[in-house]
């Protein structure tokens, strides 16, 4: 073998003898295996489902057998309806006492709180209702309205042609958990509060006596003010 042949062919051992230190010391590729891969994702999409469902499930569920009406018992005299001009004759007067069926069809009773109580009337299908409730939810959520102050519903004027039927569906949809009643028909809880528009307010303090009452939409500091307000009841 001529002296030119044994050069090439002592270079080829020497690059043989490169690459396999090179292959001997080279860091192995780590896989993960397919099983690994499955278990990260059925985790993550665990979570994702964990997220969703619990935003859901925070909303309050309508009772399956949910009155659109019910029977009113109304105890004391009546308030005059409300005007929104002039001073409110009702300030001062008590409030009837209201008794009925709520949402949840369960008894509920709209009477004298130590803290005072606002009363909050509403129909399903008014705009200005369904624009205020959502806007009640969030600041008591957020600690904005006072937490010695009773909030109190009444869904009234239901309509069953008329949208956002039946109303305990549609305040289950906004999270709305306070006790609220249903009026009957012809709207005696209503007129026993006189009502004049929707939304409604009766502010009534710790004594039974109407504070204030209030027409339309509020903004949610002068809510909180006007519940601020409410005398409450000292204990002697």
């Amino acid at each position: 073998m001529g002296k030119s042949s044994r050069n090439k062919a002592e270079r080829r051992q020497e690059r043989d003898r490169e690459a396999t230190i090179a292959a001997a010391t080279r860091r192995p590729e780590r896989r993960i295996p397919v099983f690994w891969i499955a278990i990260g994702l059925a985790v993550a999409l665990g979570i994702v489902a964990i997220v969703v469902t619990g935003r859901d499930d925070a909303k309050p569920d309508a009772a399956p057998d949910a009155p659109a009406f019910g029977d009113v018992t109304v105890t004391g005299d009546p308030l005059p309806t409300f005007e929104n001009e002039g001073d409110d004759p009702a300030v001062g007067e008590r409030a009837p006492l209201l008794t009925g069926t709520g949402i949840d069809n369960e008894p509920v009773k709209i009477a004298p709180q130590e803290g005072g109580y606002v009363l909050v009337a509403m129909a399903h299908w008014c705009p200005h209702c369904r624009k205020e409730i959502p806007l009640i939810v969030a600041a008591q959520g957020e600690g904005e309205l006072p937490s010695e102050v009773q909030v109190f519903g009444l869904a009234t004027a239901t309509s069953e042609s008329q949208p956002n039927f039946p109303p305990a569906e549609w305040l289950a949809d906004e999270n709305w958990t306070y006790p609220t009643m249903v009026d009957d028909e012809a709207g005696t809880a209503a007129e026993a509060i006189g009502l004049e528009g929707y939304p409604f307010f009766l502010f009534v303090n710790g004594d039974g006596t109407v504070a204030d009452r209030a027409s339309g939409e509020l903004e949610m500091g002068d809510l909180a003010e006007r519940m601020r307000k409410l005398e409450p009841v000292i204990a002697n």
